[in-house]
């Protein structure tokens, strides 16, 4: 098929065949280009089209093509986590390029977390200690004097903020709002 033009009727086939199917199917190794090109073309048909049948069928063929992404996707990881639970090889040559890496990037992510979770050890990409307690803020009541944005705070996003409006939040963030006038206390 790797040869063939993609149709509107091999999409909806590959569909069906992947939804039947419990292991991944047998695909051409660019499909998801395949997809692309064809989707591109009937765009470009579609531009100055008013036929609103056409327009309909590019949108259902765009949401086959992402159910099938999303099939393909569930099975891939899944297969990852048989493998690496079971330490056996799995079948490489259903995956294209862009799923081999998918499937490589959830074992390397399986393993890290297992490191981190069963084994106790830090996350060397992000630094993290899973089992160190989080820090504790006392939460103080207070008022926006004004609107606020969102914005971070100890890595944690906070609003946006109406004026008038009256919530509990950390106390170290309370006294920064405070300084810069932005709240008051309730």
């Amino acid at each position: 098929m790797s040869d063939e033009i993609i149709t509107l009727s091999k999409i909806h086939d590959i569909y069906f065949e992947e939804k039947e199917n419990k292991e991944l199917i047998n695909l051409p190794k660019n499909i998801y280009e395949m997809f692309r090109n064809y989707l591109d073309l009937k765009e470009k048909q579609n531009k100055n089209s008013d036929n609103t049948y056409r327009k309909l069928e590019l949108e259902q063929t765009k949401r086959v093509i992402e159910n099938i992404y999303h099939i393909r996707e569930k099975k891939i990881i899944n297969m990852a986590l048989y493998s690496y639970n079971s330490g056996e090889d799995v079948n490489y040559d259903v995956l294209s390029d862009l799923e081999k890496d998918f499937f490589d990037k959830q074992i390397r992510l399986l393993k890290k977390y297992k490191k981190v979770i069963l084994e106790n050890q830090k996350d060397s990409d992000n630094d993290v200690d899973l089992f160190k307690k989080p820090k504790s803020h006392k939460a103080i009541r207070v008022k926006f004097v004004r609107d606020v944005p969102a914005f971070k705070f100890e890595s944690e996003t906070f609003g946006p903020f109406v004026k008038g409006e009256a919530m509990e939040i950390p106390d170290k963030l309370a006294e920064k709002l405070n300084n810069m006038r932005m709240i008051s206390y309730d």
